[in-house]
């Protein structure tokens, strides 16, 4: 998780703790398309 954070790909609502609710962070949320399309890409290399 601390690297997804240090990436900006996630948020934490808490402080870490137990119970810590992670979201995706807007700069995740507004290239997420592009997110879905590199994952499709990868996924059907995979099958090759």
């Amino acid at each position: 998780m601390d690297v997804l954070i240090k990436n900006n790909i996630v948020r934490s609502s808490g402080d870490g703790q137990y119970g810590t609710v992670y979201m995706l962070s807007n700069v995740m949320k507004d290239n997420f398309e592009s997110f879905k399309e590199i994952w499709k890409v990868s996924e059907e290399e995979k099958d090759i």
